[in-house]
């Protein structure tokens, strides 16, 4: 038995449509999940970034009330501080 190929009838290409348009909304509500992801992740990151400051500012002031340190000795002491959290 032969099949002969015919043209797609209308019911098919409201099917393909329907699919097409389907993918695309998925794609553009996929686009949006991904904007919240990085901009919640970046925001994240800007917080902790704020908090380790906040940290180690207070860190050295309770440093600084049983050891006197210079401001350059500080300032040495904060960029030690920082760079070794920034390892980890």
């Amino acid at each position: 038995m032969k099949e002969t190929l015919t043209a797609p009838v209308k019911s098919e290409e409201k099917s393909s449509l329907s699919v097409l348009g389907n993918l695309v909304k998925a794609q553009a509500l996929q686009a949006e999940i991904n904007k919240m992801v990085y901009e919640s992740i970046a925001e994240s990151t800007e917080q902790a970034k704020q908090e380790l400051k906040e940290y180690t500012n207070q860190s050295i002031k309770e440093i600084k009330k049983f050891i006197p340190l210079t401001d350059g000795e500080a300032n040495r002491l904060k960029q030690a501080i920082t760079s070794r959290a920034a390892v980890t």
